[in-house]
């Protein structure tokens, strides 16, 4: 091949390559709605590769307010974390998305989410020793994006407190569906959910240090823009900014 026809066959691909870098993927196709992230794993499905583990169960969808799908499944003992795939069980393809580390047993997709579309997911438990058996499908019909704001969402930091021996917080933070805090008194982490109507919370928390573990029910309000109040008890408050 002579010079000219070097340099005309690498202009040719060079051009190729440029066409193709601005293709965009064909995201209303369920099994290309996130183009170069999609990672095909053949027929079959996932691959296994250690025996040891069990296949996660409790595998469940919910389409949350803030337009997100959450997967959640109990965890697999062994596990150190978990693959979640997602695809059309139809073509007997299942697509590896995320890996999630152990202990979360849960993970809310928001990537290229459509209405009408019904969304398919599987979970697998991994560890050292390598793959094991995948979860059964479950799928969850997208219908809408909804427009609820929630005023609560987001990590708020401490600015006062009435009482702050006795009750105070570092930080509170909220998400669509729990709400986590430092509780320190007896002291240690809580976890819990919320319920909201405007500005307005009514939270309850659970939380365990050493032996000993209870539960705390109070209520919270948006204050300002950026300002947020629990209220512990009647005369008992923190005041939080984000």
């Amino acid at each position: 091949m002579n010079m000219a026809r070097v340099k005309i066959f690498g202009t040719a691909i060079l051009t190729l390559a440029i066409i193709l870098a601005g293709c965009n993927p064909d995201v209303s196709n369920i099994k290309m709605r996130r183009g170069y992230n999609a990672k095909p794993v053949g027929s079959g499905g996932p691959p296994v590769t250690n025996q040891t583990l069990n296949a996660p169960t409790g595998v469940n969808t919910t389409q949350l307010s803030s337009g997100k799908i959450r997967i959640s499944w109990d965890a697999v003992p062994g596990a150190t974390g978990y693959r979640v795939y997602y695809g059309d069980p139809n073509d007997n393809k299942m697509r590896y998305y995320v890996e999630i580390p152990a202990p979360a047993t849960s993970w809310e997709d928001n990537d290229a989410l459509n209405s009408g579309h019904t969304y398919y997911y599987q979970v697998q438990a991994i560890n050292a020793g390598g793959e094991g058996p995948v979860s059964s499908v479950t799928q969850q019909a997208y219908t809408s994006t909804p427009t609820v704001s929630n005023p609560f969402i987001g990590t708020w930091r401490l600015s006062h407190s009435s009482r702050p021996v006795i009750l105070s917080t570092e930080t509170a933070v909220f998400t669509d569906h729990s709400v986590s805090l430092y509780y320190p008194y007896p002291g240690g982490p809580a976890t819990g959910s919320y319920t909201y109507s405007g500005n307005h919370a009514n939270i309850t928390v659970s939380w365990v240090d050493g032996s000993y573990s209870d539960e705390l029910s109070f209520t919270a309000d948006i204050t300002g823009s950026n300002s947020l109040r629990i209220w512990w008890f009647d005369d008992l408050y923190s005041d939080f900014t984000r």
